[in-house]
């Protein structure tokens, strides 16, 4: 069999980690209960390893070349500017005296301005130019202020330098009326969060939120503290626990194309820049040394355009304060998105996300045209280069099959004129040596979007048992119509799959595989969500780690590639059908009262990174289908007229690993499907419960002027309301880490 050396590994040079860590991070359905903090500790340090640049262990690495270069831009502020900011009283203590940052509110400095500025002499011109690239942000000195309402965890750091007199014009940067404020409320008391509880020391909050319950959602950007020193040591919990809050972030907006979060380390200031090919850590800035720099960075962050903060020029993610205002849109809208024609359709609402990190970041939208009504699902991801337009030839070559979703239109997410990709903030660090830098790993990525029809509900919002069962039935014949045309699915799981007034499609054909003429299978390193992955597949993929565990860190690992065939899906299928008839206790996603994640022995692998998720996995399957009552006993009671079905489908499965020359093929299980179908007496599916509306109060129209908090363009579409914005290139383009004397960002 071929080896690694003429198939591509995308991404990765470990196969265990590539494999469980995109299986585990990527793909189906969380555990139930949620990731909580040991599950996401581990999958954070699978996606960490080699995806990190640290520019401080880069060799001839320059301030003025840093990441935060391309991210703060340099003003024409001085340090007798700082040193008149005050703790919100004309005769209160200054913020910053005796060439130190005072983090005490009520400290009074005791030395005159003119010996305030002696002490900062040896600040030159030169001196700062090259430390321009270092960030700082010096929010724990907020988190012991006061803000102008008084209270003693919050204060409002941009205030000085937005209403002060002769201030803003020192800024390189146009100022954006929607208000944000650095407050420390959680830094006793975690965000609420139902699996993962943390306290980031202090968080950035849009000053229209100050007032309302505030969760991961909310959270524009975090600051932590820790006197250790992060340039000599990653494993602080500092390190760790900038990451999972990024994380946590990046979850609940996943429309964020990245992450910004500060650590102050040792009086060391380092930015952590996340996006989906990986993180880059800043070179550290002292922050009592460079107090300029300091106030350069609270104000890109806490004042300039929110695309600064990673936030996508191309789409909108309402607020409460915003929803229900934009008059061009959809009733009920949640949103609206841009495409490349200037089309705006309306976010109705989310309907799934990814919850991994440095992956392809996928979302789903209920998107809505408000021209004619009519309702779309579009998925929005950060695909990898190589298969940048994969998808899309793939639903070219299904087009036409029944009960597979059609494309309507698609296009690459521009920024700045040019499609948007991680390689334009990375590809600065290609002349670093190789060795120095941590990103062996990286993965170019493409931002892309593709609009589908039609838009249906998760398969768990069956109707009725015949409607589930139907629904199987269509799967098995699409499947062998598309194995037809030459396409094979490769990844069946439950989010695979929707259901749309009563009828089940195919989604999501990211890792499907074109079958080469004469061939029945595709060739990879292993594909599919590792719960519901045939069980030859498994085996083959669990001989690929194990030799992967053997290998010298220094010598590429000889992988064996692994046929791909259709009866490896239709055993997925099963699988997935098996998990459905436990689960479930009724329709619409009803859970029985019977289930819990042991009910289906393989899904502990959810749980499991590296080679013991495969090996697990193999083995409770193989002892599960071995046994004629063990998954009989597990269907739920409103299924158990479905028990002879589940028997005679795994006895199928059964006969082909007990004798390898039987391969199980559409036929059987068809034939299998329409008997039982046809006993099956018809039953009246229920209604999908439908919520009761959140009123909405809509704004008058003489407040339609007033700001509201974005999560996205600058320009409302088709109102003609204008966000204040940069006319510079995003922090994203290359071109913006360039020596700053001579390009302002």
């Amino acid at each position: 069999m071929t080896t690694t050396s003429s198939l591509e590994l995308t991404g990765a040079t470990s196969f265990d980690l590539y494999l469980c860590g995109a299986s585990l991070s990527s793909a189906g359905f969380p555990p139930l209960g949620g990731r909580t903090v040991n599950t996401v500790k581990g999958l954070l340090k699978s996606e960490l390893d080699g995806h990190v640049i640290d520019e401080s262990g880069l060799s001839n690495m320059k301030f003025t070349n840093s990441i935060f270069r391309a991210l703060i831009p340099i003003s024409e502020l001085q340090i007798r500017h700082i040193q008149k900011i005050r703790y919100h009283k004309k005769d209160g203590a200054p913020v910053y005296a005796q060439g130190k940052w005072n983090f005490n509110r009520r400290k009074k400095s005791k030395m005159r301005d003119s010996e305030n500025d002696a002490t900062e002499t040896d600040i030159t011109d030169d001196s700062r130019a090259e430390l321009k690239a270092l960030d700082s942000h010096a929010s724990t000195i907020f988190s012991q202020g006061t803000d102008r309402l008084g209270s003693d965890d919050e204060f409002n750091g941009s205030w000085a330098l937005r209403n002060r007199s002769g201030y803003a014009p020192k800024l390189s940067l146009p100022i954006s009326p929607i208000e944000r404020y650095w407050s420390a409320e959680f830094a006793n008391s975690p965000i609420p969060d139902l699996y993962n509880t943390q306290k980031p020391d202090v968080a950035l909050f849009y000053y229209k939120n100050k007032s309302r319950e505030k969760r991961w959602v909310d959270v524009l950007n975090i600051v932590e503290h820790t006197s250790s020193n992060l340039s000599l040591s990653h494993d602080l919990a500092v390190y760790w626990g900038s990451a999972t809050k990024a994380y946590l972030i990046m979850r609940e907006q996943p429309w964020r194309c990245f992450i910004l979060a500060y650590s102050i380390c040792a009086d060391d200031l380092h930015a952590h820049y996340f996006d989906r090919s990986g993180l880059i850590l800043s070179l550290p800035t002292p922050i009592h040394k460079f107090p300029i720099c300091v106030t350069e960075a609270i104000a890109s962050t806490a004042l300039a355009d929110p695309q600064h903060l990673g936030l996508d020029p191309t789409i909108h993610m309402c607020i409460a304060n915003c929803q229900g205002t934009h008059s061009s849109l959809a009733v009920g809208e949640k949103g609206w998105v841009v495409n490349n024609s200037g089309k705006t359709y309306s976010i109705m609402d989310v309907l799934w996300k990814s919850q991994g990190f440095f992956c392809r970041g996928t979302v789903c939208y209920h998107i809505r045209d408000p021209d004619d009504g009519k309702d779309y699902a579009m998925k929005d991801c950060w695909v990898p280069e190589a298969k940048r337009y994969h998808k899309v030839n793939v639903l070219e070559q299904v087009k036409g099959i029944p009960n597979v979703v059609q494309l309507v239109d698609h296009w690459d997410v521009m920024y700045d004129g040019q499609p948007d990709c991680t390689v334009h903030i990375h590809e600065h660090y290609q002349q670093s040596d190789p060795d120095d830098r941590g990103d062996h790993r990286f993965c170019n990525r493409f931002h892309r979007r593709l609009v589908m029809t039609p838009c249906g509900d998760p398969l768990s919002d069956f109707g009725s048992r015949k409607e589930l069962i139907c629904a199987f039935r269509d799967f098995v014949i699409a499947h062998r119509l598309m194995i037809e045309c030459g396409v094979l699915h490769g990844d069946l799981s439950p989010n695979n799959f929707i259901i749309h007034e009563g009828i089940g499609y195919f989604i999501d054909f990211d890792h499907a595989g074109f079958i080469e003429e004469g061939k029945a299978c595709t060739v990879s390193f292993g594909t599919g969500t590792i719960s519901y992955i045939s069980m030859r597949v498994l085996k083959m993929m669990s001989k690929n780690a194990e030799t992967v565990k053997k290998t010298a860190a220094d010598t590429t690992p000889q992988l064996q590639p692994i046929e791909h065939y259709a009866h490896d899906d239709l055993k997925s299928m099963f699988y997935i059908f098996c998990e459905f008839v436990s689960k479930y206790g009724g329709a619409h996603g009803l859970v029985a009262p019977t289930w819990d994640k042991l009910a289906m022995p393989w899904s502990e692998a959810y749980e499991n990174l590296g080679v013991s998720g495969l090996l697990t996995t193999f083995l409770s399957k193989n002892g599960a289908i071995s046994e004629d009552d063990f998954l009989m006993d597990r269907v739920s009671e409103y299924f158990s007229e479905f028990k002879p079905l589940v028997n005679e489908w795994r006895s199928q499965i059964h006969l082909t690993e007990i004798n390898t020359e039987k391969t199980i093929i559409h036929d059987h299980i068809l034939q299998i499907l329409v008997t039982f179908i046809a006993k099956l007496e018809d039953e009246t599916p229920i209604p999908t419960p439908i919520p009761i509306p959140i009123p909405v109060q809509p704004h008058p129209r003489s407040q339609s002027h007033i700001p509201q908090p974005t999560a996205g363009p600058s320009t409302l579409p088709h109102t003609g309301t204008t966000w204040p914005s940069t006319n510079q290139p995003g922090p994203r383009r290359s071109q913006r880490l360039m020596s700053t004397t001579t390009r302002r960002t």
